[in-house]
């Protein structure tokens, strides 16, 4: 079976094959033209696609649109009040992006215990999970490159 993997961001798209359980070369793609550029990156055909997406849903509709073409299935990533071993705190879990969610499973995996998970991407966020699998909640901020961002043009002597 031949899969990629996909993760449909706020300012970007990453996507890389799975192979016997190993991630390949990841392939990032500005959304302005991430439909072309999967063109250059992804095979005529493959099996699945297996996708996450914290986007718009015109983006997520753009991409899907875009796999159809090239695989036999897709699966859409969900977050999920109760995975695995892990419970979400959010009253209403699908508030909780996908990314968060998945970023907290992985984590699980790889850590017994309690885990912070820290992510930096458009967005800085933290996740608390303690030892039993329950989230104790988390932050989310804008990234360093944003806040720097705010602050020059706010403040236009800094930069």
């Amino acid at each position: 079976m031949s899969a990629w993997l996909f993760d449909l961001g706020n300012t970007r798209l990453k996507c890389a094959p799975l192979v016997a359980g190993v991630v390949g070369t990841v392939h990032a793609l500005p959304h302005a033209d991430f439909v072309d550029g999967l063109d250059s990156v992804l095979p005529e055909r493959f099996d699945v696609a297996f996708v996450a997406s914290v986007a718009s849903d015109g983006l997520r509709v753009a991409l899907l649109d875009a796999l159809v073409r090239r695989c036999s299935r897709i699966e859409l990533a969900r977050t999920q009040a109760h995975f695995d071993g892990l419970r979400i705190a959010y009253a209403t879990p699908a508030r909780l992006g996908v990314d968060r969610f998945l970023a907290m499973l992985g984590a699980r995996r790889h850590v017994p215990g309690p885990v912070l998970v820290c992510g930096i991407g458009t967005a800085l966020t933290l996740d608390l999970v303690d030892g039993d699998g329950h989230h104790l909640g988390g932050r989310i901020a804008p990234s360093p490159q944003l806040m720097r961002e705010a602050l020059h043009a706010r403040a236009p002597q800094l930069p």
